[in-house]
């Protein structure tokens, strides 16, 4: 159950990281540039796993964490396109998709082994 519910996070993760960044040559975006100011995604910030509170995701500046009763369980980088993502981390890139609703409720899709898993997240506040 763990690794789903962590497939899902992190696909969602580096898919949203990386929305309109460019790649660093005018200001912003991969980590070059002379602009001064962060690109923000949609789906930055912290999201809570509607079916287990003590899970936490955490999107930001294309990097994704995911937090087990308050206990970092699993990190890596994310950039996205359209509405998928990918999510790459120390077991390799991920695909799915995400449709954000309300800008507070983060449904992501993803196929894992021929199985697919739908995850609901909530924003945290």
């Amino acid at each position: 159950m763990a690794r789903k519910i962590w497939l899902g996070m992190l696909a969602i993760t580096l898919t949203f990281g990386m929305t309109g960044c460019g790649d660093g040559a005018n200001g912003g975006g991969a980590g070059g540039g002379t602009g001064n100011a962060p690109i923000v995604s949609p789906i930055d910030g912290r999201w809570v796993f509607a079916d287990e509170e003590t899970i936490v995701l955490v999107l930001g500046n294309g990097i994704s964490r995911m937090y087990f009763d308050g206990v970092l369980d699993h990190h890596g980088t994310f950039s996205t396109s359209g509405n998928s993502f990918i999510v790459t981390d120390a077991e390799g890139a991920r695909t799915a998709t995400f449709v954000l609703s309300n800008n507070n409720t983060l449904t992501i899709t993803a196929i894992d082994e021929g199985e697919t898993f739908v995850q609901v997240w909530h924003r945290q506040r």
